[in-house]
């Protein structure tokens, strides 16, 4: 069945438990207890963005930077800001930008080689909440939970946001940049389906954050920017079989780095390492001068 992407940004509030999940959304609205990095995700404009480190956070372009609420404390945006690059300078649907302040968190881990179609993601959003499960014949028409033959279940999406978390499956990265609108990306994606319990972007997790477990750390591989609907699905819904575009962190990984200054782990690891011996060394001195 033919799919259209839709921007997760839309300008009437409407949503699910912000990435939307199989169930009750209230088991999704706490921490993930796998620890993927959920104190990195904060709001900026009503909508989802990521703290990278060094005062810098990202979200998507058609966002925009702001002030950013992180931990229940808000950060003032600073003015600066920069648009990041696909196929020509500054036309990405993602935007850097900083603010005032430090939230106390070190640098988030950026994925340098993008994992493998079927390796599993948890993306965080701060996107609309989720309300009651529906189902739908093939035209479209709600029909109660006992009716057969089912064509479609999903959820609508309720006018109040919050954060959760879903899981999700990488499925392919696209060969060429997807728009939807506002900018290309460098792009893969992740598909909802009841049946593995896996998560759905809604409007407002624009500039969420997807992240990997690599075996030793978490990595942040993407940003969530769109999702796809079925031909004839009603607005401001979730269903079975849509999927959330993301945009692909490795493509970007150097621009961001260049632009925020932010240490990769194993550096700022060695920073931390030599102001320890230095400090050692000095204490050592005092105890050989005494």
């Amino acid at each position: 069945m033919r799919q259209l992407l839709l921007l997760l940004l839309i300008p009437f509030s409407t949503n699910l438990h912000a990435v939307i999940t199989f169930g009750d959304p209230t088991n999704n609205a706490m921490p993930p207890t796998n620890g993927a990095p959920w104190n990195y995700i904060g709001q900026v404009n009503g909508s989802s963005a990521i703290y990278l480190g060094n005062s810098w956070a990202l979200t998507a372009f058609h966002v925009g930077p702001g002030n950013l609420i992180l931990g229940g404390t808000t950060y003032t945006y600073t003015g600066t800001s920069h648009r990041l690059t696909t196929l020509s300078p500054n036309d990405a649907d993602m935007i850097l930008f900083q603010i005032n302040g430090d939230p106390g968190l070190t640098p988030l881990p950026l994925n340098s080689t993008p994992p493998s179609p079927g390796s599993q993601v948890t993306m965080i959003g701060f996107g609309f909440d989720q309300g009651s499960l529906i189902q739908w014949d093939a035209g479209w028409v709600t029909i109660p939970p006992s009716t057969n033959p089912v064509a479609f279940q999903g959820y609508p999406w309720l006018p109040t946001t919050s954060k959760k978390w879903g899981y999700g499956n990488i499925v392919q990265y696209f060969p060429t940049p997807i728009d939807a609108g506002n900018g290309p990306n460098w792009s893969f994606n992740t598909t909802f389906l009841l049946s593995e319990d896996y998560g759905q972007g809604a409007a407002h997790d624009s500039g969420g954050g997807v992240f990997y477990y690599n075996g030793t750390e978490w990595e942040l591989v993407g940003m969530m920017f769109a999702v796809t609907a079925h031909t004839g699905q009603p607005v401001n819904t979730s269903v079975n079989g849509n999927q959330t575009i993301h945009a692909t962190i490795a493509a970007y990984k150097p621009e961001i780095l260049s632009v925020t200054n932010i240490p990769e782990p194993s550096t700022y690891a060695l920073l931390i390492l030599g102001a320890a011996s230095c400090l050692w060394f000095s204490r050592s001195k005092k105890r050989l001068s005494t």
